[in-house]
């Protein structure tokens, strides 16, 4: 006997509030929801429009300080507590959930320069210009009691800054120079050198201890061991830094704050170059904390504004500011990763909700599953352009309006001055015989670790014919073998990039064309693939041969008075040096064949819509731009760089690269003795010469030879009539 029970689980169906709607169990099959995608994106549409409408993240100020506020410190066990120091010497100390001061006490003359609590936060340690070193209680002193530091060190250098170990009672602080305090002695334990004015800022690292960052006024950043003698490295930036923190969660990244408006997190493993630059900034960026997660840090900035990023993105997320808010001297990231606290040098300390839209207070089971589903909601179509302008979108002040607009102007003017001082280098070298290799029709030239090849034939348009592409074929072979060298820059001279293959020598060939020998093809080495990265400088005509020459290469750069064509289809002339091949893949079948079908002409502009061209420049300035572009690439490691390229390659070519371009060789050297070389009879002729497409079957005569030849068939016709 079978017995089926029907077993029910009161939370599949029971609300938690009588205000809940009914759950209903929900079959998750794909193919009977078929408009969920649809619904999905009007939730996430939603979602983000509700983010803006929510985003109130000023939560409330510490008003009290007579003076600008110059260093704020959290206290390392209570999240309500903070204290705060002022440029008149005042310390202050608060109760966050109620924002009142609940202590306050002149604790130096002049600025205090430093504040921090000690491991266990039973104290606190302060320092100020008066070049005293004072620890103090945590505790508010009884009734009757006046405030009395425990200990007092009178130090013999100017002091800057503090920053107190994580685990045991000693400390660091900074100033002429770097110097290591037990808490129970008044002298330094132990002192670091390294030949400079002064350290304006320290910091321990928390998760090595032993570590210790600075930053100095010749902009440099050294790094200390505590168990060493002496520092263990120094990174010199371009302008001063002003803040460094370390990162809570990986124990070799740090990030500075520094005075080109940039922040540059750094691997202490590899100071050589960053890993990361963090823009948006545009002025003077004056501190920096991390948030307890490690994934995030805020700056604050001479530009009035607070600024949060990610620590992977080159670009901050959020942006608060008011229109009382006046330079920010300290920011710091609440321990429990919920606020941000930021002083300014107009007394006040403000306190901000670190996500915008962040509902405060306790939330329920249902209003938490609600979040992290619209959380996921966004994430997933965040590549759509409605949701990414929305979620982009920031009320900026007018006067960071306008300084970013004029650094972007200031960026393209410099980018266009390097680009003009290449090219100007460039042709002192040329003028100077500076060439390792020169000869009629190539021109070959080392600039650093990059190679510039020019195709020198200006009386064609630089035309190839068979001896050009041998000796553009071995220019590239000697920039292949050579490992000094890691780009190559492709160009033509005297205005144009290349007008293709010399249709004179094909129109003088009676014999059978003969198969490329090896992987050449009628243009040079179009027919294999190259082992190193290569950028096409594109000016004036870049047509039918010279088109493929610059789909050959890597990138191409674009003057804005450039035309691309498939001109060869006018005279039977067929693609034969991957144009087929690789065109298609950069653009899609459909623009290809628009292109390859029709002869059209290409401007800058549509070429870079179809991504044909990867940079548009002013004209002139194509060789120096691309000698930048080129130059840009040789900073990485190159064999991580040059693993990516050939993967990609492979995976664009399904493994058939070398198979595609012999097809389009072997079944285009058919056509070149039935067609092509009639084609180029004509064009020798005179026939569909700058561009023209009509008429391509008989020579264009100029308006006196038509003219000539009406009279003349007129007067053949009078004769006619007479007889």
């Amino acid at each position: 006997m079978k017995v089926k029970v029907i077993s029910r689980n009161p939370d599949d169906y029971l609300r938690e509030t009588k205000h809940d709607i009914h759950k209903v169990p929900r079959n998750f099959d794909p193919s009977l929801h078929p408009f969920e995608a649809a619904r999905e994106y009007t939730r996430a549409l939603n979602a983000v429009k509700l983010e803006k409408v929510f985003a109130k993240p000023f939560i409330g100020n510490l008003d009290g300080h007579r003076d600008g506020v110059s260093c704020i410190s959290k206290h390392p066990k209570q999240l309500s507590v903070l204290i705060s120091g002022a440029y008149d010497g005042e310390i202050r100390v608060w109760d966050l959930p109620q924002k009142i001061c609940i202590r306050d006490f002149v604790a130096h003359e002049g600025i205090i320069r430093g504040v921090s609590y000690n491991n266990s936060g039973d104290n606190f340690i302060t320092l100020g210009d008066d070049k005293t070193i004072k620890t103090w209680k945590s505790e508010s002193p009884q009734f009757g009691e006046e405030e009395e530091p425990i200990n007092t060190v009178i130090s013999k250098t100017v002091l800057t800054g503090v920053s107190h170990h994580i685990n045991e009672p000693i400390f660091a602080t900074s100033g002429e120079i770097c110097q290591i305090w037990e808490e129970t002695r008044n002298e330094p334990v132990r002192s670091f050198e390294w030949g400079v004015d002064s350290l304006h800022d320290i910091a321990f690292n928390p998760v090595e201890p032993n570590l210790l960052a600075s930053c100095a006024s010749d902009r440099s950043i050294i790094l200390y061991d505590i168990r060493d003698s002496g520092p263990l490295r120094k990174v010199v930036m371009n302008l001063k830094t002003n803040k460094i923190c370390w990162n809570p969660m990986e124990a070799f990244i740090f990030t500075s704050a520094n005075e080109d408006y940039n922040l540059y997190t750094f691997d202490t493993r590899n100071l050589k170059h960053p890993v990361n630059v963090h823009m948006d900034h545009v002025g003077a960026v004056t501190y920096i904390d991390y948030a307890p997660t490690g994934k995030e840090f805020v700056s604050g900035s001479y530009d009035k504004s607070v600024r949060i990023f990610e620590t992977s993105k080159g670009h901050s997320r959020e942006i608060y500011h008011t229109k009382r808010m006046q330079r920010l001297t300290c920011v710091q990231w609440s321990l429990d990763n919920k606020y941000i606290l930021s002083g300014s040098d107009e007394m006040n300390i403000r306190i901000w909700k670190a996500r915008a839209s962040e509902k405060l207070g306790p939330l329920k089971p249902r209003e938490k599953a609600a979040l992290n589903y619209n959380e996921a909601l966004k994430e997933k179509y965040a590549s759509h352009p409605k949701i990414r302008r929305i979620a982009r979108h920031r009320h900026i002040p007018k006067h960071i309006y306008n300084a970013q607009k004029e650094l972007r102007t200031i960026k393209e003017k410099s980018k266009r001055k390097e680009a003009n001082l290449n090219l100007e280098q460039y042709h002192m070298n040329q003028k100077e015989g500076n060439m390792f290799s020169k000869n009629n029709t190539i021109l070959t030239e080392k600039i650093g670790e990059i190679v510039t090849i020019g195709i020198n034939r200006p009386e064609k348009r630089n035309c190839v014919d068979p001896n050009t592409a041998r000796l553009l074929t071995k220019a590239i072979e000697d920039f292949e073998n050579d490992d000094s060298l890691r780009a190559a820059v492709l160009y033509g001279t005297g205005g144009n990039f290349c007008a293709g293959y010399d249709l004179k020598s094909l129109a003088e060939m009676d014999a059978e064309p003969e198969s490329p020998i090896s992987e050449q093809g009628q243009m040079g080495p179009t027919l294999r693939f190259i082992k190193k990265p290569m950028v096409a400088a594109i000016s004036g005509y870049a047509v039918a041969g010279g088109l493929e020459l610059a789909l050959m290469c890597d990138l191409r750069v674009m003057e804005e008075t450039a035309v691309l064509g498939v001109y060869c289809r006018r005279f039977g002339v067929p693609l034969m040096d991957g144009g087929t091949v690789r065109l298609q893949a950069i653009v899609g079948l459909s623009r290809a064949l628009d292109l390859i079908l029709t002869g059209r002409s290409l401007n800058a502009k549509e070429a870079f819509e179809w991504g044909v061209a990867n940079r548009i420049v002013a004209c002139g300035t194509a060789l120096g731009q691309a000698i930048n572009l080129a130059s840009s690439l040789t900073k990485f490691p190159q064999e991580c760089m040059l693993t990516d390229r050939n993967s990609t390659y492979n995976a664009a070519f399904n493994s058939a690269y070398h198979e595609l371009l012999r097809y389009e060789q072997n079944h285009g050297i058919n056509v070149i003795k039935t067609e092509s070389v009639e084609g180029a009879k004509r064009f020798v002729a005179g026939v569909g010469r700058h561009g023209k497409s009509t008429n391509l079957r008989e020579k264009e005569l100029k308006y006196w030879e038509k003219e000539f030849e009406t009279k003349s068939k007129n007067v053949n016709m009078d004769s006619a009539a007479e007889r």
